[in-house]
């Protein structure tokens, strides 16, 4: 059986994602490791030639046309399969906790090597598995909120606390050892052992911040 060309083995991803993100850093690395770059980067500037690629940053291309906004497409894009997050004052816009949409849009991501910059989206890369781990999405957008709240009104403490009342009753230190590393500062686990104690939810949080940060 005749092997499928380096090009039709990007063609056919192509093919497949139509709609979809070419995130060139990150395909090369977990989906085409077997071509080499700079074969890759060719690959790529053909198909764009071709009108199957369209680039919109450096590194990362739409795939085909589609009824979405490019802005929706990359969003969507970055945070599928609970694979990302929204950080910031565009986390708080999407929990409702703050009613203006902002501007520029920040996302966690462990679909991405690298930092990057799209339009008004900032990519930002995890290293994190917390996204696959079950109930621990609800205790990463805790720590997240907990990060924003000096620049949140004291008219939305009460969806603040609703929030928190909701996402950490079914909390376990489990979720959070995991997790702990340097994604977040020392304050913001402080806070969330406050938060636990005072909903009288028993944690370890500093327990196990102490020693993970000391490995």
């Amino acid at each position: 059986m005749r092997r499928v060309s380096d090009t039709g083995i990007v063609r056919n991803y192509c093919q497949n994602n139509v709609g979809g993100v070419f995130d060139l850093n990150y395909l090369s690395k977990h989906n085409f490791s077997d071509i080499p770059n700079v074969n890759l980067r060719k690959i790529v500037t053909r198909l764009i030639d071709q009108g199957i690629l369209r680039q919109v940053s450096k590194g990362v291309y739409l795939i085909g046309e589609s009824d979405m906004s490019d802005e929706d497409r990359i969003i969507k894009h970055y945070l599928k399969d609970d694979r990302g997050i929204p950080t910031g004052e565009y986390l708080l816009y999407t929990l409702g906790i703050v009613e203006e949409e902002p501007v520029e849009k920040t996302i966690k991501t462990n679909l991405s090597v690298g930092n990057k910059k799209i339009g008004n989206i900032q990519v930002i890369e995890s290293h994190s598995s917390f996204y696959e781990i079950i109930g621990a999405r609800k205790l990463i957008t805790v720590l997240e909120v907990i990060l924003m709240m000096n620049q949140i009104g004291t008219s939305s403490l009460i969806k603040i606390t609703d929030l928190f009342d909701k996402d950490l009753l079914s909390y376990s230190d489990s979720h959070l050892k995991a997790y702990v590393q340097d994604e977040y500062p020392r304050s913001a686990y402080i806070k969330l052992s406050d938060i636990l104690n005072s909903m009288k939810i028993p944690n370890k949080v500093l327990e196990m911040y102490v020693f993970k940060t000391q490995i």
